[in-house]
């Protein structure tokens, strides 16, 4: 995306980043070495001291300022992200339309890497509550079938194939909090 805009504006340098909306921050998304350098985390700092800037990209209004434009990467009224470009002449509408439309795609692209994101964390989430609520059965489980075999009351081939079941389960739910973390 980046490479494929600076033509389009004869830009010198072009950043791209993605939109964390929970936390309320920009990520580098792609862009030139000395650009990713320049903004390092700069960028949320810069936007955080104007965040009437970040109410116009949210609504997608491009943003141009000391020769440098934001042009909003948005998808379904989302914010995405921002490319950043060096403007050195003034946008004219087929510009803005040919740089539009390379962040389209992108736009799309962000969002699926955003949504991936939030069903990994919701994976993460369920199976952590999953393991604390197995771990506790597992300790009961455990408890009753020491008494029943103590005291020859109840049926502990039941007990037993209730721990092995919760074991098993305790597993899986480890295996999703190991996916989600590693995806």
């Amino acid at each position: 995306m980046c490479a494929s805009a600076r033509p389009i504006l004869d830009a010198g340098d072009a950043v791209a980043f993605h939109w964390d909306a929970a936390a309320r921050r920009f990520g580098l998304a792609c862009g030139s070495d000395g650009e990713r350098r320049l903004w390092e985390g700069d960028f949320d700092h810069w936007i955080g001291l104007r965040p009437e800037l970040l109410a116009a990209l949210e609504r997608g209004e491009d943003i141009s300022f000391a020769g440098r434009v934001l042009i909003p990467i948005n998808s379904t009224a989302r914010l995405e992200g921002v490319l950043s470009l060096n403007a050195f002449r003034p946008i004219d509408d087929s510009t803005r339309f040919a740089i539009r439309e390379i962040c389209e795609p992108a736009a799309a692209v962000l969002a699926g890497l955003r949504e991936r994101n939030e069903a990994m964390e919701t994976i993460v989430t369920i199976s952590s509550e999953l393991t604390h609520a197995l771990t506790a059965a597992r300790g009961f489980t455990r408890m009753a079938l020491d008494d029943a075999r103590a005291t020859c009351v109840g049926s502990p081939e039941y007990l037993s194939a209730a721990l092995r079941n919760i074991n098993r389960l305790g597993e899986l739910a480890v295996g999703l909090q190991h996916a989600g973390t590693e995806a």
